[in-house]
């Protein structure tokens, strides 16, 4: 009975000194630093700069059959155009 005992006591000695080594030896862990304001109303804006070069998803090439000065601009730059539509009037008889 006293064998079992020491045994029994050598074993809860062991486990507590596990417990107590891997506690000591365990590194702190990092600690979460919060930073806190008071809050104010306002606008968020956010800048974006960057460089490069753009290219046109479609082009054409325009040409004409006729040459001579023009007259009159039909259309501005970007508007959509459709077939048919008048673009511009040329004299052609120069």
């Amino acid at each position: 009975m006293k064998k079992k005992f020491i045994w029994t006591g050598m074993f809860i000695l062991i486990i507590v000194g596990v417990i107590v080594f891997i506690t000591v030896l365990k590194k702190p862990e990092a600690r979460i630093k919060w930073i806190t304001s008071i809050m104010n109303k306002g606008t968020i804006t956010q800048d974006i700069t960057a460089t490069g070069s753009l290219e046109a998803k479609n082009t054409i090439s325009v040409g004409t059959q006729i040459s001579g000065i023009i007259e009159k601009i039909e259309v501005d730059f970007n508007d959509k155009v459709t077939t048919g539509q008048l673009l511009a009037v040329v004299d052609y008889r120069n």
